[in-house]
């Protein structure tokens, strides 16, 4: 485990094995330079209750299919287009993305929005989803409590399409859909 106690600069690859989890106690880690988080083959990496600051290109991920981040009560803040590529992702408490760059989901895994969960995309943001494989369910919402909600963003996904059967999509502003 891991525990900051104030804002960190990470500017280094931080990599994680196993059950790992880094507590930000409501402080923000900015990647800086090559600074990113990787969970290694078979890990479960937990983030939760902090803000990921100058998030892009793959600075939060996995290197196997066979990994997974958990992201509990997080900012994840964009500064250029972030891609999630391998392995999964499960959204637990509200997780929040800001900025006005691009996430894009290209996993050909399954990812989660939990019960209770709020997924909030903000203004600006493109949630693009893009998986590696022709599957229109890869992410997933656990229940009616879990809810995806898009603010002001725009949603594409390719001409596989999305699928949501479960949860609620909330849908606030001037939300834009497309597809490919």
């Amino acid at each position: 485990d891991v525990t900051f106690n104030n804002d960190l600069t990470l500017s280094v690859s931080m990599q994680f094995n196993g059950l790992c989890n880094v507590n930000g106690r409501d402080n923000r880690i900015k990647l800086q330079d090559s600074g990113e988080l990787v969970a290694r083959p078979g890990a479960n990496l937990i983030i939760e209750n902090t803000e990921i600051s100058s998030l892009r290109g793959t600075r939060l991920r996995c290197l196997t299919d066979n990994a997974s981040i958990t992201l509990r009560h997080c900012v994840l803040s964009l500064s250029g287009d972030y891609t999630f590529s391998c392995g999964s992702l499960i959204f637990d408490n509200d997780v929040m993305v800001t900025g006005t760059c691009k996430f894009i989901y290209s996993s050909g895994m399954t990812s989660t929005i939990n019960s209770q969960t709020q997924l909030f995309f903000d203004t600006g943001v493109t949630l693009s989803y893009a998986p590696s494989l022709p599957r229109r369910n890869l992410l997933v919402m656990t229940d009616p409590t879990s809810v995806l909600y898009l603010n002001g963003c725009t949603l594409f996904a390719t001409c596989t399409g999305l699928q949501l059967s479960t949860g609620m999509l909330m849908l606030d502003g001037r939300t834009t859909m497309s597809s490919g």
